[in-house]
């Protein structure tokens, strides 16, 4: 049954928000391939691929066939992937620069 929203209702953004960074029970819960995947917004198969040639999120490889994920590591990797032009080419590359004083190799 659906409740009918009056103007005297107030809106809580606390009981449809994500859960807060601390909840730990959420971000470090082991997630399957599939759920992975959806967080990082790729599909099943490129999680695959990164995950065989490297360059993807950490994971836990629980059995000869069973991997998982935990949502604190696939939210790193994205953040590890923010980027504010398409020009700026990252922290690693920052740092490579300030350490050879010359810029990254195309």
């Amino acid at each position: 049954m659906h409740s009918k929203i009056t103007q005297n209702t107030v809106h809580d953004p606390a009981a449809t928000a994500l859960p807060s960074y601390g909840d730990a029970d959420y971000w470090f819960a082991l997630i399957d391939e599939r759920e992975a995947a959806v967080f990082l917004d790729l599909t099943d198969r490129t999680l695959q691929t990164k995950r065989q040639k490297g360059g993807g999120p950490k994971f836990v490889r629980v059995s000869g066939r069973c991997v998982k994920y935990r949502r604190i590591d696939c939210y790193h990797y994205s953040q590890a992937r923010l980027r504010a032009s398409t020009s700026d080419p990252g922290p690693q590359a920052a740092a490579a620069q300030t350490l050879t004083g010359k810029p990254p190799a195309p």
